[in-house]
């Protein structure tokens, strides 16, 4: 299955099953654990294909190890306005991957991530304002974010 699948499961008690079945166009594919139907979807602009192909490239899995191709497809999903590519994208930057590290790139992907209700994001943002990391320290959007974050 796909990490960006919404299920729309919340586990109350227990545990949560998943079977998880690869389909891929040949043998040769899914003994090389290559998903080609991904890269036709994201070149015809399908956001989720593109942040798919982002991670691929970033984890070697479904597609050689490259950082930079990563960093390009998580990009173009992430200026679609798929917020898990931009939470995606606001990481690559804040850790370097593919790219020099930039605070101040990271903290705009967080922010677009946060404003469409991120939660994760917004405890980042938060933190990056009341530390002053790629932004200069500001107590009262830390606390902005850390209330809206922390209520989810």
């Amino acid at each position: 299955h796909d990490f960006t699948l919404n299920h729309g499961i919340e586990v109350q008690r227990g545990g949560r099953y998943s079977l998880v079945v690869w389909v891929s166009e040949t043998q040769s594919a899914c003994n090389g654990s290559r998903t080609p139907w991904h890269a036709e979807r994201a070149l015809n602009g399908d956001l989720v294909a593109q942040h798919i192909l982002g991670m691929m490239f970033s984890q070697g899995n479904g597609a050689p190890k490259d950082e930079d191709k990563a960093l390009q497809w998580t990009l173009l999903a992430a200026e679609g306005g798929l917020v898990n590519a931009q939470f995606s994208a606001g990481t690559m930057y804040f850790e370097g991957r593919g790219t020099a590290v930039n605070e101040t790139r990271a903290l705009y992907w967080y922010a677009q991530a946060a404003m469409q209700g991120d939660a994760s994001a917004q405890m980042i943002l938060a933190r990056m304002y009341s530390e002053g990391v790629g932004v200069p320290r500001d107590q009262a959007k830390a606390d902005y974010w850390f209330r809206l974050g922390s209520a989810q």
